[in-house]
């Protein structure tokens, strides 16, 4: 982002954060990205999420020494691109590697309370990076780091962060990349480009925040 526009930013104004943290998502170029507010505007959050046609979900909440305050963890993502990145095979599988159930063993669980859905299968899901996410949050567990595929990370990269604790990478941007970094170099390009984009539209040229927001962007391919 141009450094006129990152020195124009106020870091403490919610709808410079959420366009921030959450641009690529927005305009429709990333499965999801990760929201870090204060507790006391996680409802915001959610509103905001709704307006732009996107979902959220609240992962987890901590003391934030920064702030002072609660801080919630919250995933802002397209529905149909997440289920899209949910169910590609390699990735269900190699969640199931993690302890998380497989689609087919989520229909068949015996724990379930309601009628097993694509979408309720996606709730349990993230339920379960939620509980994980807390755990290492509280010191009682490790990174969850499965949380790369819902936050649409190549597996492939997923992997080669596990297996390296997160050294030796060939690109480090969006994520730490161990695989086609070319691929990758461009993905972080138009990340940052739609960042600047939505953030000029914002700072530099006075639209509002919901015009940003209800703008036409295609989030379902």
């Amino acid at each position: 982002m141009q450094i006129e526009l990152y020195k124009a930013m106020d870091c403490a104004n919610f709808a410079h954060n959420f366009i921030y943290q959450c641009a690529p998502v927005i305009a429709g170029v990333k499965v999801s990205n990760l929201l870090g507010v204060k507790t006391e505007l996680a409802a915001a959050a959610a509103a905001a999420a709704r307006i732009s046609g996107l979902k959220s979900f609240d992962l987890c909440e901590s003391e934030c020494r920064c702030w002072g305050c609660k801080k919630s963890m919250i995933l802002i993502y397209s529905e149909k691109k997440l289920l899209k990145q949910l169910f590609k095979h390699e990735n269900n599988e190699f969640l199931n590697t993690r302890g998380i159930l497989s689609y087919n063993e989520y229909i068949e669980s015996k724990f379930l309370y309601a009628k097993p859905s694509v979408k309720g299968y996606l709730h349990y899901v993230l339920s379960e990076i939620s509980r994980r996410y807390h755990s290492y949050e509280d010191g009682k567990a490790a990174f969850p780091h499965e949380i790369g595929v819902i936050l649409g990370y190549p597996l492939e990269d997923v992997k080669g962060y596990m297996e390296n604790g997160g050294q030796k990478c060939l690109l480090n941007g969006y994520w730490k990349v161990y695989n086609n970094p070319e691929e990758a170099k461009r993905k972080f390009e138009i990340y940052d480009e739609v960042t600047e984009s939505l953030m000029k539209s914002l700072l530099s040229d006075g639209c509002s925040f919901k015009s940003i927001l209800t703008r036409h962007f295609d989030r379902a391919a």
